[in-house]
């Protein structure tokens, strides 16, 4: 069951004529239990009645997400099992930013089933690093994941994916965010809070976050903080 709804840059009362989400919008506005926050330069029909409304500065969404990610693992609030079951987190990354494959070890990658076009594919696994084994080994044959940690891999120095993604955002912080987007910090701090740990959550976007210069990476943003918390694909959240 959904915990909280987060209307970002989205109004549904003028533009929600999508049928599938009729049912978030009786949800929110007759569920008391049901969190309603609302991310958005404007007042809309939801501003003044929702629990949290952060009218922040049109275009700088995305120094909020980041700093909301920044938040939630520095508070440990992320979901390190959804984080190393689910999703790339802890693939093992070179300095050149690509992923360490088994075949930078020496162990030749081999021909998969045919693919859509007849042709074959190729079975090439990425490593992580394995904590039990204390080495890097295929991503199907670890039993323990790191998220975190710098490694020398047959002179080979790699880091896991969450923690180079995190390293390249880490001027995000919460103070940053509050300066950048002219909300308070607690604000931010706040939707970090329950977005981590109200869930699951859904987020209505559309395309408000879609009409700036670079907005797609808005959506790349808001991807990594469902992949932090575990929100993506869980029943009630986006």
């Amino acid at each position: 069951k959904t915990g909280c709804v987060v209307l970002w840059g989205h109004n549904p009362a003028q533009s929600g004529d999508f049928p599938e989400h009729w049912g978030y919008q009786d949800l929110f506005a007759n569920d008391p239990n049901v969190k309603l926050i609302v991310v958005d330069p404007r007042c809309t029909e939801y501003s003044p009645n929702a629990d949290v409304w952060l009218r922040l500065r049109p275009g700088t969404d995305g120094a909020m997400m980041l700093a909301m990610a920044n938040y939630i693992w520095d508070n440990g609030l992320a979901d390190e099992d959804f984080l190393k079951n689910n999703t790339v987190a802890p693939f093992l990354v070179k300095e050149d930013g690509t992923y360490l494959h088994m075949s930078d070890l020496g162990v030749p990658a081999t021909e998969g089933p045919l693919n859509a076009y007849g042709m074959p594919t190729v079975i090439d696994p990425v490593c992580v690093w394995d904590e039990a084994a204390g080495a890097a080994v295929a991503c199907d044959e670890a039993t323990s994941f790191a998220l975190e940690g710098t490694f020398d891999v047959q002179g080979i120095a790699v880091e896991p994916c969450l923690q180079h993604v995190l390293k390249s955002i880490e001027e995000y912080t919460i103070d940053k965010a509050a300066e950048i987007c002219d909300v308070p910090a607690s604000q931010i701090e706040e939707l970090a809070r329950v977005y981590a740990t109200e869930g699951p959550v859904y987020v209505m976007t559309f395309q408000g976050l879609g009409h700036h210069a670079n907005s797609h990476h808005n959506y790349k943003n808001l991807a990594l903080i469902a992949a932090l918390t575990g929100n993506a694909g869980k029943p009630g959240a986006s």
